[in-house]
């Protein structure tokens, strides 16, 4: 999620505090830590400075899985032994289904639009009729709806109240 220039690596872990009593030891607190890696947008930005970061962006790339194998193994040294084979084509499976998840969301997400400007648009022609027979001219209208004097006029016409 990050943009062109924002590739990171966090860490995130637990700290031991004791704010209220006994001071108490938990031996493995340490090893409880989660790590967020945030990668660009763009396939077209020139390589991370973080060796981990621009391999992985290489393994997510829209490419087939025989590049991205080949790039892996003569930019990054990575042997291609049968279980990195294997994992890598898990990975370039991932890769598929977050761009097949991230059209799918494309879609939802313009679907929702078009049916909020849909309701626009039918809030925007009732406006249009209501004040049309209130007597307003139809460049006020316009003005008053911020849309053009042609976009009421074939609201008008759509509704059979004029007949230009």
């Amino acid at each position: 999620d990050a943009d062109d220039t924002e590739d990171s690596i966090n860490r995130i872990r637990f700290r031991q505090e004791t704010i209220y009593g006994k001071d108490m030891t938990l031996e493995n607190i340490d090893k409880v830590q989660g790590v967020i890696i945030r990668l660009r947008k763009n396939e077209n930005t020139e390589k991370s400075r973080n060796e981990l970061i621009a391999m992985l962006e290489e393994l997510l790339r829209k490419e087939s899985a025989e590049v991205k194998k080949k790039r892996l193994a003569d930019d990054y040294g990575l042997v291609m032994n049968i279980d990195t084979v294997r994992r890598i084509n898990v990975m370039c499976n991932l890769s598929q289904v977050v761009l097949e998840q991230g059209y799918e969301q494309g879609v939802e997400h313009g679907i929702e639009r078009g049916i909020q400007q849909g309701i626009s648009m039918g809030e925007l022609k009732g406006k249009v009729i209501a004040r049309f027979e209130d007597g307003m001219p139809i460049e006020e209208i316009a003005q008053k709806s911020h849309v053009s004097v042609d976009e009421v006029t074939e609201i008008l016409k759509e509704k059979k109240l004029i007949t230009e």
